[in-house]
């Protein structure tokens, strides 16, 4: 509440020449008591988030427990090599991350890192986790080597982390609305080629 309205409140409608003076000279304790009485504490309500909570949330996030459950899969199929392979590269988990972004079928900020890895399979599938899954262990490991590529993942993944941590459209305009999530998902317009429906 602005120190005019305070003022013309606590005043019951004064001239504008007070309500002037008060919004130069600040509110006196006579005001400021009788604007608490009225109005209460100003106080906002504490919405940070426990450590432990924020800790767990990254950890419960899907990719991590994909990963993983990709692997024991791969262990209980007996294809050692490529379980081995996942869980070998480092680097191949933030590539896994950035494949399973839906974002990418809009947000084309990836395509450089899927066409690097394997250009004719990119421009076939659009399909980043198609690549990741089919490139050669050779050619994974020769763009993991490369440094300017693992600074361009882990520039990818860091602005990805960035806009998921961040207050969407909804949340800036109306912060105080008592609508914590809502959901709408229809397939019949897809989410890209890459994922074909038949309906």
């Amino acid at each position: 509440m602005s120190a005019n309205k305070a003022a013309a409140i606590a005043l019951g409608n004064p001239p504008a020449t007070a309500v002037q003076k008060i919004a130069s000279t600040g509110l006196t304790s006579t005001v400021a008591r009788s604007l608490l009485e009225q109005d209460g504490p100003n106080a906002t309500p504490d919405t940070s988030v426990h450590p432990l909570r924020s800790a767990l949330t990254k950890f419960w996030a899907p990719v991590p427990w994909l990963l993983e459950a990709s692997i024991v899969l791969q262990m209980v199929l007996h294809k050692y090599f490529e379980a081995a392979i996942n869980v070998a590269y480092e680097g191949f988990d933030s590539l896994a991350e950035l494949a399973l972004d839906m974002r990418w079928s809009w947000n084309h900020a990836t395509d450089k890192v899927w066409r690097q890895l394997d250009p004719e399979l990119w421009e076939i599938t659009r399909n980043p986790w198609v690549v990741l899954q089919t490139v050669s262990r050779d050619q994974i490991e020769c763009v993991l080597a490369d440094s300017s590529f693992r600074k361009n993942v882990e520039g990818l993944i860091k602005t990805r982390r960035q806009a998921l941590e961040a207050p969407a459209w909804f949340q800036q305009n109306h912060s105080q609305s008592s609508l914590t999530c809502a959901a709408y998902f229809s397939m019949e317009f897809m989410l890209s080629e890459a994922l074909p429906i038949y309906s």
